[in-house]
């Protein structure tokens, strides 16, 4: 599992230093496709384990019940690496009533919640977050109703095949709430795939069209 690197089920911490780093990574696999948190272990793949086996677990256990909501399933195991150091393994599932969210631990600050994709943890969109709680929720297909902006948007992705929201909206004259709902729609619909980014999320047009 190290040998193979940080990836989209897998993440590594030398140690706990900074829980909310880590509630992010939680939160992030629960809301994609599960994953494991190997506390531990370096980015450059060096294994060296932590000494407060207990400590580590307790801490998380506690910002995970205190900080994330709705509840996410998850569950330890302790891989021994030296006589007294071991490696806390926290496996992630998917969950079944994403999204999830990490708390603020202040009031001042606000929930937010995050999507793995590859080796990152992204800070969810709008448009991310509606995708989610629709797949979530149904398991039926979506129907799309063709449009007008819908109708514009696919003209946009004849020339293009991908853009951003920002791209899509000055491009079919849409304004930001009409352009996000619309790509939303095609993205449930299969017509195009939203793929995650820091800044703003890219939409590509599905191979079959």
């Amino acid at each position: 599992m190290v040998e193979a690197g940080e990836g989209q089920h897998i993440e590594f911490k030398k140690k706990i230093h900074h829980v909310d780093k880590l509630l992010k990574e939680i939160v992030a696999f629960s809301n994609a496709d599960g994953g494991t948190l190997l506390v531990g272990v370096q980015d450059n793949k060096l294994i060296t384990g932590v000494k407060d086996t207990n400590e580590v677990i307790s801490v998380l256990t506690k910002a995970i019940t205190e900080l994330i909501k709705p509840k996410i399933r998850y569950h330890f195991n302790v891989v021994p690496v030296t006589l007294n150091r071991n490696v806390v393994s926290l496996s992630v599932l998917s969950s079944r009533c994403k999204p999830h969210y990490v708390l603020p631990i202040t009031n001042s600050g606000k929930r937010m919640a995050y999507y793995r994709f590859g080796e990152k943890s992204i800070q969810a969109s709008h448009e991310l977050l509606k995708v989610i709680k629709f797949r979530t929720k149904s398991r039926n297909g979506y129907l799309l109703k063709y449009s007008d902006d819908v109708r514009r948007v696919l003209q946009f992705l004849n020339k293009r095949r991908s853009g951003t929201l920002a791209s899509f909206s000055e491009f079919a004259g849409l304004n930001t709430p009409t352009a996000s709902r619309t790509l939303v729609d095609l993205v449930l619909a299969n017509v195009l795939k939203l793929i995650p980014r820091d800044n703003e999320d890219l939409y590509v047009l599905n191979d079959r069209f």
